[in-house]
């Protein structure tokens, strides 16, 4: 959303972010006067300490409830029709985003009102980028005459986020377009790798963490944290806030996870395969307990894990599909994932289906013994029924097999340019399946992307990869100095015999 204030008057034009809509609370004509009561789309704790420090007394910033808004929608009162200049510098940029894009607070500090644009996708008045003045509408300040320059001690707020840990969390969602033909409802996968630290595993890690912190068991001038899993997103938070970590994983973890754990500066210890995840979380907690001020990061049973799905992932989900979500479909790994977004789903809407996927090869969830031979890919089939999974929150399991899995990672990115790890490929599987039953026609199928392919090369591309080592080496020459392109390139032309 972008904020115009201008003198008394505050014009609010929030832009979803989502899959589709209008900018909601839009007044009558597209003007504000005093006294409207407005609605933006952000978070409460994220906007109020921007956008009230930048108010006069007379203007108030309030939560507000309306059915249909967003979470935690916001409320701004005028209360007189003047006001004195706010001494605030023009191009404000709050700390705080909505799926992405940052919101921008513009401050105008003179009361001329700024037209508005009705449609969506309209461009934003900001700086640089005024609005044109229509016939019998006030200018704004910068189409009228120009500024004073800002006066060297002006503090100016930067668009810059603190550190990469505020890069967790408000991920989008995308449509999946030519991998949904011939389906009867419509598929969203929510883009969790473009959280900082390579997943969604990275939201439970981060939690965990802050909470001890907060309890005082952890610090980082003083403790080791260890931690059992699949993926590097302890090696990340450990790197971010700087603490020493070690690593524990099955040696069936893609060496490219392996890498990441010691580009991040981690110890790493690899446990067999054969021993499955069980065999990695019990030589984490050896490690923990046998070194000096070491603590176990358990992600596996702490119920932070699935608390923090349950208040950020899940609404997050609901906001951008504006409620409108009808299944969520997601592979099982933890269990928390699946459990904190299936308990704010239905606390919603209780008729929102939530589907569990299991590798076939492994499909415990299914009430099939747990399998002697170790995984080929990791991040589900853990071996083991996770703790923290709440059966009572699914209504189907849906069993892939490992052939299917690695096909759809590799549909997806050829598809859809969407570079999906081991679990969104089993989990797009399934969505595509449902999506085709009459019971979901014209509904929504929300599915997660928890890892990125890129980390998953050695276990679902290696073929290609060794396809790739095994090019040859082109033969054309190469080009003489002063030759330009069409040079180099007619020359790579009569080389190739064309």
């Amino acid at each position: 959303g972008v904020f115009f204030f201008t003198g008394s008057i505050m014009y609010v034009q929030p832009e979803r972010m989502g899959l589709g809509g209008t900018p909601p609370y839009m007044p009558p004509g597209g003007h504000i006067s005093a006294g409207h009561r407005l609605a933006s789309s952000g978070y409460a704790s994220s906007l109020s300490g921007s956008i009230h420090r930048a108010l006069p007394s007379h203007v108030s910033f309030a939560p507000r409830s309306q059915p249909g808004a967003f979470h935690g929608p916001q409320t701004v009162s005028v209360h007189q029709s003047t006001a004195p200049m706010l001494h605030v510098p023009q191009g404000l940029v709050t700390d705080s985003s909505f799926f992405g894009p940052r919101v921008t607070s513009v401050i105008y500090p003179d009361s001329v009102s700024v037209a508005s644009s009705a449609s969506r996708g309209a461009p934003m008045p900001g700086p640089g980028l005024q609005p044109e003045p229509q016939h019998g509408q006030p200018v704004a300040p910068d189409c009228r005459k120009p500024k004073p320059e800002p006066e060297p001690e002006q503090p100016v707020a930067l668009n810059c986020r603190s550190s990469m840990l505020r890069l967790i969390g408000n991920t989008p969602l995308v449509f999946l377009n030519r991998m949904s033909h011939g389906c009867s409802a419509s598929i969203a996968c929510k883009m969790e790798t473009m959280n900082a630290g390579h997943g969604l595993a990275v939201r439970s890690v981060h939690a965990i963490v802050t909470e001890l912190e907060e309890q005082g068991t952890i610090a980082a001038d003083r403790t080791r944290l260890v931690g059992a899993s699949w993926g590097p997103e302890l090696a990340f938070i450990g790197a971010c806030k700087g603490y020493k970590v070690t690593c524990v994983m099955p040696d069936s973890v893609p060496m490219e996870k392996r890498l990441l754990v010691k580009a991040y500066g981690a110890n790493l210890v690899v446990t067999s395969a054969s021993k499955g995840m069980l065999g990695a979380i019990y030589e984490a907690t050896l490690i923990a307990e046998q070194k000096e001020n070491a603590v176990f990061v358990d992600t596996w049973e702490s119920p932070t894990a699935v608390q923090v799905h349950q208040e950020t992932t899940g609404p997050e989900i609901w906001e951008a599909t504006h409620g409108h979500v009808d299944v969520f479909v997601a592979a099982v790994g933890t269990g928390a994932v699946l459990t904190g977004v299936a308990r704010y789903l239905k606390s919603q809407n209780p008729n929102v289906k939530v589907v569990a996927v299991e590798p076939a090869e492994n499909a415990l969830l299914s009430g099939e013994e747990p399998s002697t031979t170790p995984l080929k890919t990791t991040e589900m089939g853990a071996g083991f029924v996770p703790p923290l999974l709440d059966f009572d929150m699914v209504d189907e399991v849906f069993k892939v097999s490992m052939e299917q899995v690695a096909q759809t990672a590799r549909d997806l990115a050829r598809k859809e340019g969407l570079l999906a790890g081991p679990s969104a490929g089993a989990a797009v599987f399934a969505a595509s399946k449902i999506a085709k039953r009459s019971a979901v026609s014209g509904k929504l199928i929300v599915v997660l992307n928890a890892s990125s392919l890129d980390e998953n090369i050695s276990t679902l591309l290696d073929d290609l990869r060794r396809e790739s080592q095994r090019l040859p080496v082109s033969k054309v020459p190469a080009p003489k100095r002063g030759h330009d392109a069409s040079d180099v390139a007619s020359n790579a032309s009569h080389s190739h015999g064309h």
